[in-house]
Order: structure tokens, then sequence, then C-alpha cells
């Protein structure tokens, strides 16, 4: 499944989208907001899951430099294909 985050900060659907994870089958993808939840002085995101985080939110927001490192950065066309290869989504 492929969890789609778009706030800022966490709160109770947060944590309860942490608590379904699998993270040998499901994949995170941060957009809008979500991107700040990918800065390495928050640690929100364990190391073990696959986080993606588009491009154009990171950049809109100057945090490039201050991610963490396992965050992968896609662009729109990196989005879609995470569609493809998760048949199902979920946005929180």
């Amino acid at each position: 499944m492929l969890h789609i985050i778009n706030k800022a900060t966490p709160d109770a659907s947060l944590e309860q989208c942490r608590t379904l994870i699998d993270p040998q089958q499901d994949a995170v993808l941060l957009m809008a907001d979500g991107v700040l939840s990918a800065l390495a002085s928050y640690a929100y995101w364990p190391q073990s899951l696959a986080v993606f985080a588009l491009s154009r939110d990171i950049e809109a927001r100057a945090i490039n430099a201050y991610l963490a490192p396992h965050i992968q950065i896609i662009d729109d066309a990196g989005f879609v294909a995470l569609t493809e290869q998760h048949a199902q989504s979920i946005s929180w």
C-alpha cells in the first residue's frame, strides 16, 4: 500500500498510519506540508521504511539540505510510478 501524507505535524491519524505500515511491502509518499516530516531533525519515519518526498514540495519549502538521509526525492513521474507499483493507496 502507498501511504500519502500531506500534513506537517503528527496527529492521531498519522500515528494510526505508522501502526498500519508494513515496511516490507508499503511505502510512504510525502507531499505538500507532509515533506516537513522528512527533516533529519524530526526523524519521524524509520530508516527501514521506503519514504519518498516530492521534489517540488521540498524546493518550495527550501528544505532540501535538511532532509533525513534515507528520504528519496522524486518528481511527478516518480509519483505516478509509485501509484503503479502499489495497487492501493490511502491519504492521511
